[in-house]
C-alpha cells in the first residue's frame, strides 16, 4: 500500500490561498460600513428620497386598533417618527409603497445594550394618531419597533439603498 502522495505545488498554493483568505474573512466582517452620523430633525440624503427623524416615543397602553402597537409580553413598542420627501416622479400611490417598504426595511432601532429590532411596521402618522388621513402618501410617517420592555439609550440605523463609493452606508441617529 502506497503511503500519501506529496503535494503538489499547484495543490501547496491552493492551501496557502485559502489560509490567506480565511485570515482575511473575519476582518471583513468586522469592518464598520462606512456610516454618517445625523442629528435629530436634520435631513438625511439617500438618493431619490430623503428622511428626517423627528422624534420618536413608547407606544402608550392606550393606542388606536392596530395590531402592530401591541407588543408581545416582555417587550415595548417603540414609534419613531419620520418625515420624508423626494420621490416627485412618482404618483401618489407608488410613493406610499416605496415609503412604506423603505422605511420598514431600511431601518433599525437599537438600544444602549446593542440589541437590535427591526422594523415591525410602518405607517402614516395620521393613521398612527387615529386621524384623517389626507392622501395614501403623506410626509409624516410613523415606524413601529419592539424592544425589550427594559431596554433604553436608543438610536436608529438608515441602511442608504445605493451608496457610492464616497457616500455613507448607514446613517445613524441617535434618539437621546
Amino acid at each position: 500500500m502506497r503511503g500519501p502522495a506529496a503535494p503538489t505545488l499547484a495543490f501547496a498554493e491552493l492551501g496557502f490561498a485559502c489560509l490567506l483568505l480565511a485570515a482575511m474573512v473575519p476582518g471583513c466582517g468586522s469592518g464598520a460600513e462606512p456610516s454618517a452620523t445625523f442629528a435629530m430633525k436634520q435631513e438625511i440624503p439617500l438618493g431619490i428620497l430623503s428622511v428626517a427623524v423627528m422624534g420618536w416615543e413608547e407606544v402608550p397602553r392606550i393606542h388606536p386598533p392596530l395590531v402592530s402597537l401591541d407588543a408581545p409580553a416582555g417587550e415595548k413598542a417603540i414609534a419613531v417618527f419620520a418625515r420624508w420627501r423626494g420621490l416627485d416622479e412618482y404618483g401618489e400611490t407608488d410613493q406610499g409603497h416605496f415609503v412604506e417598504s423603505f422605511l420598514q426595511h431600511r431601518s433599525k432601532l437599537i438600544d444602549s445594550e446593542g440589541y437590535e429590532a427591526s422594523a415591525i411596521t410602518a405607517l402614516p402618522k395620521a393613521l398612527y394618531d387615529s386621524s384623517e388621513m389626507r392622501g395614501f402618501a403623506p410626509r409624516d410617517w410613523v415606524v413601529i419597533y419592539h424592544v425589550w420592555v427594559d431596554s433604553q439609550g436608543y438610536t436608529l440605523q438608515v441602511r442608504h439603498p445605493d451608496p457610492g463609493e464616497e457616500d455613507f452606508h448607514v446613517a445613524v441617529v441617535s434618539l437621546d
